[in-house]
């Protein structure tokens, strides 16, 4: 599981930085996560847009626009926690994951998955990470 690693010095030394440090480090991740969850939507949205079927009627699965439409991204602050998420955030339509995961149809034809969702957040996991040892 990823997390935060300090490697600069003793634990104590990151303790005893006093309260504006800590702040500016929260700050610091509060601005990463919003660049990275945003950007992560962004993402989401390039893939819907470029990974299309043989039947789709562009480049990738836009028919009528509404599952790259629906894609939307949101920070939470709760405390001492910062969370970030994005995707289909007010539901949608049921076959917005039928082309995520892909299916089966009745019929015996198959609807290859796109992830986007899944490839955006894998994305955004391994960038925050990198994100915040650069900045560390």
């Amino acid at each position: 599981m990823g997390g935060v690693v300090w490697i600069q010095g003793s634990p104590e030394g990151l303790l005893n930085w006093g309260p504006e440090t800590e702040e500016k480090i929260k700050a610091l991740i509060l601005s990463i996560m919003e660049d990275v969850i945003n950007d992560a939507a962004a993402k989401m949205r390039e893939f819907i847009s470029t990974r299309g079927l043989p039947s789709s009627k562009g480049s990738g699965r836009i028919d009528s626009g509404n599952m790259l439409a629906s894609v939307d991204s949101e920070i939470t602050i709760d405390g001492e926690n910062i969370s970030g998420k994005f995707g289909w955030l007010a539901g949608g339509e049921v076959y917005f994951l039928a082309q995520e995961e892909g299916a089966v149809l009745w019929n015996g034809g198959v609807i290859m998955p796109m992830l986007a969702l899944y490839d955006a957040g894998q994305w955004a996991i391994t960038e925050f990470a990198n994100r915040v040892k650069a900045a560390l």
